[in-house]
């Protein structure tokens, strides 16, 4: 036989060995829990106190007795060559018992072993383990049971360099904001890294968690570090798609520990309050503190609240700024405030935007090519979380018809089946009740917005929080998308995969649709609340025109 032969014959039979002490050690240990786990006490209330000493003296004595089969078969089967060493194997032996007896009874009272390795990640418990048998070699060689070649040295020389780096890179880093950073260039998740998952979830409960772990995940990194907040330009107002968004803003932040020391409403954040906050700002660190806009989908289309921002850029010079969610409509790229949005949005190391659809992020793309951060990220108001009906619908179908001017145009309803009740309506007249402050006032408003969607069994909507709030119900519903797109961009950058909604930009198609879903879902719906007594005076009513004379 060849020396090359030899070779190869001694690493399969090394590996064997290996394999074969793998699978025994395997087999050892299945059949010891096996064991162990058999002989159990049920514990009954009354007798708790002598039950539980039972099954304490059972565990030293089953954990005793499997030690003692496992060391006789160790002892038969073992075959310890090194007779001069004599007292170094008997403090092997002993320790060997006492190592085998100890996991045992880690094994029958689960004390040691599983809650120590539990708490470890998996890369530390690999580098534990390998740490512990570094210190097995050494120890033997050092008991002179082993030789070391260069090659053993060269390969344990190897394996410490791996584990200094390792080390080195979990080092206590200096944490750092984007003012030092940046190189011309801005900074964008990617929309396929970021909506990947979202857009294949079926159900409403599993785009909601998804929605939820999308912020945490992507807002954690850049609000992480941040002990303080201020928020600007919240909403308690009658549209209740803001307040929603607000309400899901202050969820988020409670829940990631950040705590709120100034905000102002829309109808408050004038320059004079700015310039408050940005002094109170002042008794803050900038490593502490960040500046929170409100989000929605008012960049261009709404000046005031670019205003707003601007001026929190302006003043607060050196802390970072963050804006949730935000969809861009871009009325005249020409215009002089479309010239300004660049200013002040493109080219600011301080800043992090957040787009809410695929079609914001392109324009921002285009128009902020500059310093900024620029991320993508779902509508805040999804921290408001699922949320069971309570309230029985009055109708069958519920129409949201906004009248201002992002309404998709549609001058007329088509007629209904004559059996159904139908009735039109926009939520800025279901009017909020009174409440103390303006936080107060804006989950109030969110509620009624809750509220109002619950009136149809199925819903059409021309609002893009009518489809977020009615997500949150899980009611079926359909989307009447307008002209700039607004509805259809983010179901389809987020929500595409919703089983129960269906897009349409045609009123006729939208009834049709919703016809639809009262059929497929009419054993699940819950029944329209019964009118048992109708006045004569609506005898003579044609209930196949849509219901629109009250809110």
């Amino acid at each position: 036989m060849s020396e090359r032969q030899a070779e190869v014959g001694a690493v399969m039979r090394n590996m064997a060995v290996f394999l074969s002490w793998t699978l025994t050690s395997f087999l050892c240990h299945w059949c010891a829990k096996a064991f162990l786990s058999s002989i159990k006490v049920e514990i009954q209330s009354q007798q708790e106190t002598e039950a539980k000493s039972l099954q304490f003296r059972l565990n030293l004595w089953g954990a005793s007795l499997v030690t003692l089969v496992q060391m006789v078969l160790c002892y038969l089967c073992v075959n310890m060559k090194n007779k001069k060493a004599r007292n170094f194997l008997n403090v092997a032996r002993i320790t060997h018992i006492l190592a085998t007896f100890a996991t045992n009874i880690s094994m029958d009272m689960m004390f040691a072993s599983s809650t120590f390795a539990i708490k470890l990640s998996v890369v530390s418990h690999a580098i534990a383990n390998i740490m512990k048998r570094v210190l097995v070699v050494l120890l033997l060689y050092l008991g002179g049971t082993r030789q070391a070649s260069l090659e053993n040295f060269l390969g344990l020389l190897i394996c410490v360099f791996g584990l200094f780096l390792y080390a080195w890179d979990k080092r206590s880093r200096e944490q750092k904001n984007n003012t030092g950073s940046g190189n011309g260039a801005f900074s964008a998740i990617s929309a396929q890294e970021s909506n990947f998952i979202s857009n294949k979830l079926r159900t409403s409960l599993e785009v909601i968690k998804e929605t939820q772990r999308i912020h945490y995940n992507m807002f954690g990194d850049a609000l992480g570090k941040f002990k303080y907040c201020m928020l600007i330009d919240t909403a308690d107002f009658e549209n209740k798609g803001d307040p929603a968004i607000t309400a899901g803003e202050i969820y988020y932040l409670a829940r990631s520990g950040l705590q709120i020391v100034y905000y102002c409403n829309t109808q408050m954040c004038s320059e004079a309050h700015i310039d408050r906050a940005a002094e109170l700002a002042k008794k803050f660190s900038k490593d502490d503190l960040v500046i929170l806009a409100h989000g929605g989908g008012n960049i261009d289309k709404y000046v005031e609240h670019d205003k707003f921002r601007f001026s929190t850029i302006e003043k607060f010079i050196g802390f970072q700024i963050f804006v949730f969610p935000q969809s861009i409509r871009l009325e005249n790229p020409r215009s002089e405030h479309w010239a300004k949005c660049q200013k002040f949005y493109c080219c600011n190391r301080n800043l992090t935007l957040v787009l809410r659809d695929l079609g914001s992020l392109d324009i921002a793309r285009r128009y902020f090519n500059g310093s900024t951060r620029l991320l993508m990220a779902p509508d805040m108001a999804f921290h408001i979380g699922p949320v069971k009906r309570f309230v029985s619908p009055a109708f069958d179908i519920m129409w949201v018809k906004r009248t201002d001017s992002e309404t998709p145009g549609y001058k007329t309803i088509p007629r209904h089946p004559p059996h159904l009740r139908l009735h039109v309506s926009d939520w800025i007249g279901f009017r909020t009740p009174n409440s103390g402050n303006s936080l107060e006032r804006s989950f109030h408003a969110q509620v009624m917005g809750l509220f109002f969607i619950q009136r149809g069994r199925v819903v059409i909507i021309d609002r893009l929080h009518g489809h977020i709030l009615a997500t949150l119900l899980d009611i079926p519903h359909v989307l009447l998308d307008n002209q700039h797109r607004k509805l259809s961009n983010y179901f389809r950058t987020w929500n595409k995969g919703l089983q129960n909604v269906r897009v349409t930009d045609n009123a006729e198609e939208a009834l049709d649709m919703a016809l639809e879903l009262l059929e497929i879902y009419k054993d699940t719906l819950p029944p329209r609340l019964p009118f048992m007594q109708i006045s004569s005076a609506f005898k003579n009513i044609n209930f196949t025109l849509p219901e629109m004379n009250y809110p």
